[in-house]
């Protein structure tokens, strides 16, 4: 398992494997959703986050984006989102009201929500933390604030801001972080 998600207006718990596969369990009843697994895809398909809402789900994947309608169990689309629409390692992903941010390997890319095609890669752009070729393994809001992970070689580095205006948060003094 690479990530679980809950859907309250669906009632439905989604899990993401490493593999690609996908399951949906409702009530007693459970489907499997083999269409990234059986997906002619070269590398690897693990589903690294489920980011559920209504009657869709987005699933950030070490290829891309993919789309999911819920009620229907059904993929309705992929999103190539790298650079000219190659495939991207997708690590996490952030949707607010009005943007949607993924944490790449190829750094933070963010597209409108309102958008009306997503799948488009010209219509994802990216906003540099450190560099242009940072890889990035989560996103989220702080206090209003963007929060991004940047990976780095012994250790995370994680800023907060937007838009060339970032801070490097530091632990407490005294405080030890280190990766496993």
């Amino acid at each position: 398992i690479s990530s679980i998600a809950w859907t309250g207006s669906q009632e439905q718990m989604l899990i993401g494997y490493e593999n690609g596969n996908l399951d949906l369990i409702s009530g007693n009843s459970f489907y499997n959703i083999t269409e990234i697994l059986d997906a002619p895809i070269l590398g690897s398909k693990s589903i690294n986050k489920i980011i559920a809402g209504g009657d869709r789900a987005l699933l950030a994947c070490d290829f891309g984006i993919v789309e999911l309608d819920i009620a229907g169990r059904l993929i309705l689309d992929t999103w190539f989102i790298g650079p000219h629409g190659s495939m991207v390692n997708v690590n996490d992903l952030l949707v607010t009201d009005t943007v949607i941010y993924a944490a790449t390997n190829a750094g933070l890319l963010y597209a409108a929500t309102d958008v009306a095609n997503l799948a488009d890669f010209n219509n994802w752009k990216q906003l540099e933390v450190e560099s242009s070729s940072e890889e990035l393994n989560f996103a989220g809001i702080l206090n209003g604030k963007l929060v991004v992970s940047v990976v780095n070689r012994n250790e995370d580095i994680i800023y907060t801001g937007h838009a060339g205006n970032w801070e490097k948060l530091s632990p407490p003094e005294g405080f030890e972080v280190s990766r496993n």
